[in-house]
């Protein structure tokens, strides 16, 4: 089966409700007027067929909208470029979550149901604030191409058994607009954004099983009322007739070892090799075996059993190799961290007494990073790939004295050293009982 034939391109269809003008439904939202999910997807729509502008739409977007919303929205989005059949194939699976600081689950769950035997398709996220989109993760990986069409994307998903890349052309080009537009404007983590974004980029594809993870606790914070994400993405993905095959997971989240996509990629390795942090092992093999009973190659309850197997003998990152090989990447990225950029300046910060690490600032930590160049301050902003903040401990643990909790990695030594008298209450000590 061709790439050609998976490739579906969505028409515009108006229903029979006339369509306000732009300007007539953000002078009714100044008035005070509630504004209905028809004048949502009037703006929406006119901005998308170049009848509005960014200025108008980014009104919009701060001026805000119901949740009810969401399922009109992504109609109006997946409509306004092409979009994919992915379930014609067999076993096809497709993952997303609304991120969270320092989680690479949606680099990591890929390759982890892959070898399990789902043909998995991942639309990756773009940086949304101070959560660094997966496109960024997978773009530090020398080689990478990380820019997919729909046919690349079929094609990888048919040849390869995995996908994984940031859509490009036509393919869902509504969602491309939206999340950059989002994040100049800095409400790309409001939920009114973020489910929206979430479901069409999860829909795109067009899977057989679709797996969404909203995480929660502190790391997923930042995306406001989880549960009021997680409910609107479900709707979404109900009205578009994927309800019998989708699971919405709503996980609490602990951050990950790291905050930077080399060190993100680095902590992804570690998983594969069958090391490193055992919260986010048990976490990805929890979605990736989920994944793989929601797309029929697991039985149900056998998944999360199955995908630590997977990890635990090689086949997961046998998967991850073929997978990024595939997309003309180094496969060796996962067993040779030495592949990837490296910070010239490191800066541990130290324990300054014995005793026990309380809870961690996770936004202080995330805008540290950012600071140091890990995420953008402005959407045309490079990201330094090597750039990020390394967590040594949890929240919880004992420790001693002078003991490394904190490594911030940076180019600038002023920068570093500016950032590590920041760190302090970010990261509490308090006494040993």
């Amino acid at each position: 089966m061709s790439g050609r034939h998976l490739t579906r391109r969505s028409t515009n269809v108006r229903g029979v409700r006339a369509p306000r003008a732009p300007v007539q439904v953000l002078e009714r939202a100044a008035g005070g007027s509630p504004v209905d999910a028809g004048d949502v997807v009037d703006v929406v729509r006119a901005w998308l067929d170049g009848g509005a502008d960014d200025a108008q739409m980014a009104a919009l977007s701060v001026t805000g909208w119901a949740p009810a919303t969401t399922p009109a929205l992504v109609d109006v989005l997946l409509a306004a470029g092409d979009r994919l059949e992915l379930a014609r194939l067999e076993a096809t699976g497709g993952f997303v979550s609304t991120g969270a600081v320092g989680d690479p689950t949606e680099l990591a769950v890929a390759p982890v149901a892959a070898a399990l035997g789902v043909r998995v398709a991942v639309l990756a996220s773009a940086a949304a604030g101070a959560v660094i989109g997966g496109q960024d993760k997978l773009g530090c990986i020398p080689g990478m191409r990380v820019g997919r069409s729909a046919e690349e994307l079929a094609r990888g998903a048919r040849d390869a058994g995995i996908v994984v890349g940031a859509p490009v052309g036509r393919l869902a080009s509504g969602v491309r607009r939206m999340a950059r537009l989002a994040e100049g404007v800095g409400v790309s983590r409001l939920p009114r954004i973020l489910a929206p974004l979430t479901a069409a980029r999860a829909l795109a594809p067009g899977t057989a099983a679709v797996l969404v993870d909203v995480p929660t606790g502190s790391a997923g914070a930042l995306c406001g009322d989880a549960a009021q994400v997680a409910d609107a993405v479900g709707d979404a993905l109900v009205a578009a007739g994927r309800g019998a095959r989708v699971t919405t997971s709503v996980a609490d989240s602990a951050i990950g070892p790291a905050i930077g996509t080399a060190l993100e990629v680095a902590a992804v390795g570690a998983l594969l090799l069958g090391e490193g942090d055992t919260s986010l092992r048990d976490r990805v093999a929890d979605l990736a075996g989920r994944l793989a009973e929601a797309a029929g190659v697991r039985a149900q309850g056998t998944g999360r059993a199955a995908a630590l197997d997977a990890l635990a003998h090689g086949a997961a990152l046998a998967a991850a190799e073929r997978w990024v090989e595939s997309q003309g990447g180094h496969p060796e990225v996962w067993t040779d961290d030495a592949l990837l950029a490296r910070a010239p300046t490191q800066r541990a910060h130290t324990a300054s007494r014995d005793g026990i690490v309380g809870p961690l600032d996770i936004v202080a930590l995330a805008e540290l990073a950012r600071w140091l160049g890990a995420g953008r301050m402005h959407p045309a902003q490079a990201i330094d790939f090597a750039a990020g903040v390394e967590v040594l401990v949890r929240a919880g643990e004992s420790v001693s004295r002078d003991q490394p909790l904190i490594v911030l990695h940076g180019r600038d030594p002023a920068m570093v050293d500016a950032a590590l008298a920041g760190v302090g209450a970010a990261v509490p000590i308090t006494e040993d009982d």
